[in-house]
């Protein structure tokens, strides 16, 4: 994104904010640098070190909003987000959308499930100051200074949230830990990918946090990972030899599914899925457990656009859990013959024309 979409709010915004104790973003399109107070200031350079590393995010910002009462919040789609309005505070994503057409019309009980919105909570790095959140136009909330040599942030997405890091120097820490809501009864569990899955007591997914991604000054990889600790991520960066600022970066979602479509290909329509990564990769979320309350999610959202062989799309979108975990994208045909679950794996989940 162009540096200059990160502009300062309306006066009636600013005053919000100021109203609400948090720091208000910058004043005017085009405002120089050098103009802005110095908070503002910091927290520019610091959303647009982090577009610097990570320029795409695959989906459109959500703003966050200081509301009375509330805190800082950013509305996405099916989706609230309660950002940190300091850098002890925490993170919350809890889906919005309603139980409806979960049915898929298939009659087995199987093939149905309700959507979990128990929100996803987690913390900003254990130790840090207590710095004031400071938005930015683009939605990116900074909070600089938050650990020694370290600065933070949260972007509030359309369908998740991305949590990052930006290390400024070799003395900045290698290890950041995040503290995690777990539900009780509940754990957290890391997929092969390196990614987390929290999951509830049940063993069903709540949210996840995809795994972690660094970049130095350069554009170069920097070795990151997680490690689960209790109820705590524990991300390290091995970043000392690398060009400084090194960006982290990390996305987390309250939902397996980030979007749907249908689109054409070369054999007639598709509807392509786009999945999270902590749900694709986790051993622990697997047909027909994880699968059903995933399905669930794409029923409540996209089964107007379903209108037939839903027990064939279903049985698709579980072969694809089961044995595509590497591909974010899952095609699936509604004009492929319904058989039966096995069947479809029999075909390598594209049964033929019905």
């Amino acid at each position: 994104m162009a540096v200059v979409r990160r502009l300062l709010g309306s006066a009636a915004g600013a005053a919000v904010l100021l109203g609400s104790g948090l720091v208000a973003p910058a004043q005017a399109a085009g405002t120089p640098t050098g103009s802005m107070d110095g908070a503002t200031a910091e927290a520019v350079r610091i959303a647009e070190r982090i577009d610097e590393a990570f320029p795409d995010t695959g989906q459109d910002p959500a703003r966050a909003r200081a509301r009375p009462g509330q805190g800082l919040v950013a509305d996405g789609h099916r989706l609230r987000i309660d950002l940190p309005d300091t850098s002890r505070d925490t993170l919350t994503l809890a889906r919005t959308d309603t139980d409806t057409d979960t049915d898929t019309g298939a009659g087995t009980g199987t093939r149905t499930g309700t959507v979990d919105r128990t929100p996803l909570t987690l913390g900003l790095p254990k130790g840090a100051a207590q710095r004031p959140a400071q938005p930015t136009k683009d939605g990116t909330v900074a909070y600089p200074d938050a650990l020694p040599h370290t600065d933070l942030a949260v972007q509030p997405l359309q369908r998740s949230a991305r949590v990052q890091a930006v290390l400024k120097d070799a003395a900045a820490p290698t290890e950041l830990t995040y503290p995690v809501d777990v539900p009780e009864g509940g754990r957290l569990s890391q997929g092969e990918d390196g990614s987390v899955a929290v999951l509830d007591a049940r063993g069903n997914p709540v949210g996840g946090i995809d795994a972690p991604t660094a970049r130095d000054a350069d554009g170069k990889a920097v070795p990151a990972s997680y490690r689960i600790e209790g109820h705590s991520v524990v991300q390290t960066v091995r970043h000392d030899t690398a060009a400084h600022p090194v960006v982290t970066d990390a996305q987390a979602s309250a939902g397996a599914i980030l979007s749907a479509r249908w689109e054409v290909r070369g054999d007639g329509p598709s509807f392509y899925v786009w999945t999270a990564d902590w749900f694709r990769h986790n051993q622990l979320i697997r047909p027909n457990t994880g699968t059903v309350g995933a399905w669930a999610e794409v029923l409540v959202e996209y089964g107007h656009l379903i209108p037939h062989n839903r027990g064939g799309l279903y049985d698709q979108f579980a072969c694809h859990h089961q044995f595509a975990q590497g591909n974010p994208v899952w095609h699936l045909e509604d004009w492929r013959q319904d058989g039966s679950y096995l069947w479809t794996v029999w075909h390598e989940c594209n049964p033929p024309r019905a």
